[in-house]
C-alpha cells in the first residue's frame, strides 16, 4: 500500500480523512478527499498485486453471461433503430473504435456488428481470448504496454465505462489516450458520481462505490479538473440516472439508514420505480445523478 501526500488529480496537499470502509476480508480501506477539487480516493492506495484477487471470473464486469448472442442480437437491433446510436455514442460503419477496460465486451461486439473497427484493451486474459475467438480484435496489458506497441494507431472513437475509477493515475491515463485520437477524434468517458446523493447517504456502503476496486470517487468538478490537468478540452459533462440503479440507491438508503430490508422495499413495486424516475430526472437535472458522462476533445 501506498500513502498519499497529495491529491491524485489536481495536486493539491489539502486532503482530509473522510471515512473507513471495513473489506469482506476484514482489511480496512480508508477514503480521503480532496479539498480543492472533492476528489475522493483510497488512501492509502492498494497495488495491483494486493488488488489481484478482488478480479475473477466472478467480477461482474467479466462475467461471460454478460455477451450471449442473443444479447448481442438485441442490442445491435436497437441500435440499428437508433440510427447507430448506442450507449451514448454513434457508431458509424468504418469508423476506428477502441475501448480502454473492455470487461466481457459486449458495448465492442454491438460496435463490430454495427461496422465499426472496433478493437478493445483489457488486462483479463480470459476475457481477452474470449473476445478474440468472437472475432474482435484484442490488445491484452496495459494502456502503456498498447502505446508503446502502437505508436502509429490513431481512432475516431475512444470509449471507456467505469474504468478510470480503478486505475492509479487516470491523469497520466487520460493523456495517453489524447494521443490516439485522430484530428476531431473524441473520447467518451463514464464514471460513478461521488457528488451522487447515493454516495453523500451512503458512502462505503453504495452500489457503486466498490471498495477496494474503485480506488477514485470522482465528482463533476473532479472530473473537469481531470481533462483539464491531461491537457484535453471537455466537450461536454452531464449526469445519467438510470432507473434501475437510482432504484437500487433507494432501496440501500432505506435499508442502511433506516433498517428497512431489501424484501420490503422489493414488495411495493409500483410506488418506488416511479420515485426512482422522478428522482434521476430531478438529480441529473444538477450533476447529482448516478454516474457522470464527459466528452472529451483533443483541442
Amino acid at each position: 500500500m501506498k500513502m498519499l501526500t497529495e491529491c491524485p488529480i489536481c495536486r493539491s496537499g489539502d486532503l482530509q480523512k473522510a471515512y473507513e470502509h471495513t473489506l469482506s476480508d476484514g482489511t480496512v480501506a480508508s477514503v480521503s478527499e480532496c479539498a480543492s477539487c472533492d476528489h475522493g480516493f483510497v488512501n492509502p492506495q492498494f497495488t495491483w498485486d494486493e488488488l489481484a484477487k478482488w478480479y475473477s471470473n466472478e467480477y461482474q464486469s467479466y462475467d461471460a453471461s454478460r455477451i450471449d448472442e442473443a444479447i448481442v442480437a438485441s442490442q445491435v437491433a436497437a441500435a440499428r433503430e437508433r440510427g447507430g446510436w448506442h450507449r451514448n455514442v454513434r457508431v458509424e460503419p468504418g469508423m476506428d473504435l477502441l475501448d480502454y477496460g473492455s470487461g466481457a465486451g459486449l458495448f465492442l461486439l454491438v460496435c463490430k456488428e454495427l461496422g465499426a473497427n472496433a478493437m478493445g484493451v483489457d488486462l483479463y486474459d480470459e476475457s481477452v481470448e474470449r473476445l478474440r475467438a468472437r472475432g474482435v480484435e484484442m490488445f491484452l496489458g496495459t494502456l502503456h504496454d498498447f502505446v508503446e506497441a502502437n505508436p502509429d494507431r490513431r481512432f475516431d472513437l475512444i470509449t471507456s465505462s467505469h474504468v478510470f475509477e480503478h486505475l492509479h493515475d487516470p491523469v497520466e491515463a487520460l493523456r495517453l489516450l489524447g494521443g490516439l485520437l485522430k484530428p476531431g477524434g473524441r473520447i467518451h468517458l463514464a464514471v460513478p458520481n461521488a457528488g451522487s446523493w447515493g454516495y453523500r447517504s451512503l458512502r462505503g456502503k453504495w452500489h457503486a462505490t466498490d471498495l477496494p476496486r474503485h480506488l477514485h470517487q470522482f465528482t463533476p468538478k473532479s472530473m473537469r479538473e481531470l481533462v483539464q490537468r491531461s491537457g484535453l478540452t471537455l466537450a461536454f459533462l452531464d449526469t445519467e440516472s438510470p432507473p434501475h440503479a437510482t432504484l437500487h440507491s433507494i432501496r440501500q438508503h432505506l435499508r442502511h439508514r433506516f433498517g428497512i430490508p431489501q424484501r420490503v422495499t422489493a414488495g411495493v413495486p409500483y410506488v418506488l420505480p416511479a420515485i426512482s424516475k422522478w428522482l434521476s430526472r430531478r438529480l441529473d437535472a444538477r450533476e447529482a445523478g448516478e454516474a457522470i458522462r464527459v466528452g472529451v476533445t483533443a483541442g
